[in-house]
């Protein structure tokens, strides 16, 4: 496979002109190297072709995406790609510790983190099919929708983290030893397996038809007020509260822990019957010291 790198790429374009170099894309390398900060918008020569964003002279390398690129894109070393603008991207991998920011854009097709990678997805960002976390890479959705969201790590020294605060992550899957955190956000359920962790403390489980799995030796968490099973529904509100009424199917030597927190007004009212206990201990104390048998 050709590669060029942009600079490579910008010489062609003043030497044969734009359209002789993308219109002929068996002339077009495959893929195009970018290893100096770039702004794909209309009109760019990088629209189209797949791109392997990499380390350059003065890292990390920034790619700006401001317009559909149509093309898979490879995010290599610290390299960071922003999608904005409701640009459309297709199949990415994030490798070592890259970082993709999905703004206001799409991925039409997987989007796979590796390594240490990172990826964050904001409130217009859309994964077209699902967001697949591998080895000890980092995904923070904070909106947006994606078909499915799964966390991949092997058992072993590696732990994908996955913090969800917002959007539509469809189903999950977690399986090695990923850790994940949901404090906010709209799923039907998901499947944990293996040595998975996953802490819930808000969020919306939207589909009452749907049952969570819970497999092998994963541990779910599960914080809120009144909860309580039911022939294996739980109900009672996280501690977002957010009202939740859903199955858990549990297999194995996995756990489910439902964690009931006390409400504020609760806490003030226990800490303020300590703190007349206490006093009134004190006052009795005294009242020994000051008897008759030692009175003043």
């Amino acid at each position: 496979m050709n590669t060029f790198h942009t600079s490579s790429i910008t010489r062609s374009v003043l030497l044969l002109g734009l359209v002789s170099v993308v219109a002929d894309r068996s002339a077009v390398a495959e893929e195009i190297v970018v290893d100096v900060n770039t702004t794909i918008d209309v009109g760019s020569p990088l629209i189209g072709p797949d791109l392997s964003v990499v380390d350059g002279a003065n890292p990390p390398t920034v790619l700006d995406v401001q317009t559909h690129s149509g093309g898979d894109i490879r995010v290599h070393g610290t390299s960071i790609v922003n999608v904005r603008n409701g640009s459309w991207i297709g199949s990415t991998d994030v490798f070592d510790h890259g970082t993709l920011n999905l703004f206001d854009g799409r991925v039409y097709d997987d989007l796979n983190v590796y390594g240490f990678g990172t990826v964050n997805v904001f409130d217009n960002g859309v994964v077209e099919e699902k967001l697949k976390v591998h080895g000890s890479s980092t995904v923070n959705v904070f909106g947006g929708t994606m078909e499915g969201l799964f966390a991949l790590s092997s058992e072993g020294t590696n732990t994908s983290t996955v913090n969800v605060s917002g959007g539509n992550i469809g189903s999950g899957i977690f399986t090695g030893n990923s850790k994940v955190t949901i404090s906010g956000g709209e799923t039907i359920g998901f499947t944990a397996r293996d040595n998975s962790t996953i802490e819930i403390r808000g969020g919306l489980f939207m589909s009452s038809s749907f049952s969570s799995l819970v497999g092998d030796s994963a541990v779910v968490n599960i914080f809120g007020r009144d909860l309580e099973f039911n022939d294996g529904v739980l109900t009672g509100f996280l501690l977002d509260g957010t009202p939740i009424s859903h199955e858990f199917q549990i297999t194995d030597s996995a756990q489910v822990n439902l964690i009931n927190v006390p409400e504020p007004a609760s806490v003030t009212l226990m800490l303020l019957a300590v703190s007349i206990c206490v006093l009134l201990k004190r006052r009795s104390w005294t009242g020994r010291r000051r008897s008759p048998t030692g009175a003043f």
